[in-house]
């Protein structure tokens, strides 16, 4: 792992070179990983999202506002009721805290969920981007 800055708008930020990709460094210098979070809600949750909803979309907005939620959202009307979100720390352990004080997630509204590191191959800040431009 090389450690070094680039140059993003007027300042410089500390990343690790992995593999040829570049990763953000939090502030214990540990590269920074992307994960994947899925939620599977039950139909019969649906009330409950609606109640809880104003308090989990402030959580995850603090969550974006901190640099930790890169995007997320439901799952579109033909699927399964559900959400994706992906989410940028140092471990799966992290993350797992970290979405544990989903207001959703507290109050039992998730019937199911998932936490995958992801390996970005194309998107932002990777090795394929860089080579296209």
């Amino acid at each position: 792992m090389l450690i070094d800055q680039i140059s993003v708008g007027r300042g410089t930020i500390a990343v690790a070179t992995m593999e040829g990709n570049i990763h953000p460094l939090n502030d214990e210098d540990t590269p920074m990983g992307t994960f994947a979070v899925t939620y599977a809600y039950s139909a019969a949750s649906t009330a409950g999202r609606d109640e809880h909803r104003p308090r989990h979309v402030e959580f995850l907005q603090k969550q974006f506002d901190d640099g930790r939620l890169v995007k997320s959202g439901p799952f579109g009307p033909e699927e399964d009721p559900g959400a994706l979100l992906i989410i940028e720390a140092a471990s799966k352990a992290d993350v797992e805290a970290l979405m544990d004080q989903d207001p959703f997630y507290r109050n039992g509204l998730v019937e199911k969920r998932s936490i995958r590191q992801w390996h970005v191959v194309f998107g932002a800040n990777t090795g394929a981007d860089t080579a296209r431009n």
